[in-house]
């Protein structure tokens, strides 16, 4: 059973395993997807004490710069009934997304910081591929075929293949627990 099938009470959360499953598909070449979980609780502005996944995108539409997007997203954990195993609920409702690394963009010759382009980047895709009733059969969220092969040892500048880089990002990520904390008092 996918997890989005029994969410409770919010239209954009999702089991963590089934996420990562679709991310999975989603990945090919230098476009990577990760989501994990952070260890830890952090306090909300109001003084919530939360939980925090983590979801990145590797962005790298920009050949020359490394341009990863990640961002924190609270993590709740569900049960269906007392008996059940609990599961981990990710949620992407915009207010409660908490953006840490931003990307940059070429506009006009100038690189450039862009919000809402970082959020339809990372959104979009997410969103067709996620949410949307035809995600698992959409083309675009499937790695498979000529083009994923094709792609698979594309690197960064540094020599490091996209998915590696990405991991080792969100792992640093990961173990930054004051600067997560930071963005979520921001």
């Amino acid at each position: 059973m996918d997890s989005t099938a029994h969410r409770p009470n919010c239209t954009y959360c999702v089991g963590l395993a089934a996420l990562n499953r679709r991310f999975q598909r989603m990945s090919s070449g230098a476009d990577q997807w990760i989501a994990r979980p952070v260890s830890g609780l952090f306090v909300s502005v109001e003084g919530q004490v939360r939980r925090f996944a983590l979801a990145a995108f590797s962005n790298a539409d920009l050949s020359d710069l490394p341009n990863p997007l990640v961002y924190a997203l609270p993590l709740t954990i569900h049960r269906n009934h007392p008996e059940a195993e609990p599961e981990l609920l990710v949620c992407f409702a915009p207010e409660s997304v908490v953006p840490l690394a931003k990307g940059l963009y070429l506009e006009e010759g100038e690189l450039m910081y862009d919000s809402l382009e970082d959020w339809h980047r990372f959104w979009s895709p997410i969103e067709k591929c996620v949410f949307s009733r035809e995600a698992p059969d959409h083309p675009a969220c499937q790695n498979t075929g000529n083009n994923y092969r094709i792609e698979q040892h594309r690197q960064t500048l540094e020599g490091v293949p996209y998915e590696d880089s990405l991991r080792a990002y969100v792992s640093w990520w990961g173990q930054s627990k004051e600067s997560i904390q930071d963005a979520i008092q921001w």
